[in-house]
């Protein structure tokens, strides 16, 4: 119906490091959401590759596997309108970001940097990632497979209709000022959150509850889509 939008929150079953069966995971979430209309699907952060890659996030063979996979990735929303927002590491001028692409119809319309990186407890992100705040004010430009695109933190996208959205990082919506409060002033009515959430006691309803706060304040909705069960080990429970 006009002026209503279907939203998902797609969590597949990933594998560390494994990039082909991760997106024959997404390209199957993605025809599920697209086939119930949903003018949106978000996925786990990371979740081109997983997100407890570790160390092997600087081999540069895993970070090309990435790439490729977000092209095939890409190649399998054509002729959709579908939007889709996925993870993967991102090598910007020597520095490494953990990244959320925004994909559409075929096309990558813009890679989001996670801003607040989480380096305390099980989290050591600072270790691989470099913070979106590096990249300073404004938009800049990335090339991903051939094409020059929009990267940077400020980005609120807008389709042919009145739909709005931008898209934070997991972390990003723990922090005392997240980036969704400022994207919604300037004009965001729809947040993704792509995220790979560890899990601990009344932690869910913890997270819940800030994800409606958020959407509250903002006065605007909020998508979260955490990483799954399948990447906990006997260090790290996710949920």
């Amino acid at each position: 119906m006009f002026g209503y939008y279907r939203l998902a929150s797609a969590v597949p079953q990933l594998r560390v490091a494994d990039v082909d069966h991760n997106v024959d995971q997404l390209m199957a979430g993605f025809r599920k959401a697209a086939e119930q209309k949903a003018a949106a699907v978000v996925f786990p952060e990371l979740s081109i590759t997983g997100y407890s890659c570790g160390d092997l996030f600087f081999q540069p063979r895993l970070r090309e596997a990435a790439l490729d996979g977000l092209r095939r990735f890409a190649e399998a929303t054509e002729g959709s309108g579908t939007i889709a927002v996925v993870g993967l590491p991102f090598l910007h001028e020597d520095a490494l970001y953990n990244t959320a692409a925004v994909v559409q119809s075929g096309r990558v319309l813009a890679l989001v940097p996670k801003t607040v990186l989480p380096n305390y407890r099980e989290f050591y992100e600072k270790r691989q990632f470099t913070s979106g705040r590096e990249l300073g004010t404004g938009t800049r430009e990335a090339t991903v497979n051939g094409a020059r695109i929009p990267f940077g933190t400020e980005i609120v996208f807008h389709d042919a209709s009145s739909f709005s959205f931008s898209v934070e990082i997991c972390e990003d919506l723990w922090s005392v000022i997240p980036p969704s409060s400022r994207l919604a002033l300037q004009g965001a009515r729809a947040i993704f959150n792509p995220s790979a959430g560890t899990e601990l006691t009344g932690k869910a309803a913890y997270r819940r509850e800030l994800v409606k706060q958020q959407s509250g304040r903002c006065l605007c909705a909020y998508v979260l889509s955490s990483a799954g069960v399948h990447e906990s080990t006997t260090d790290t429970v996710f949920g």
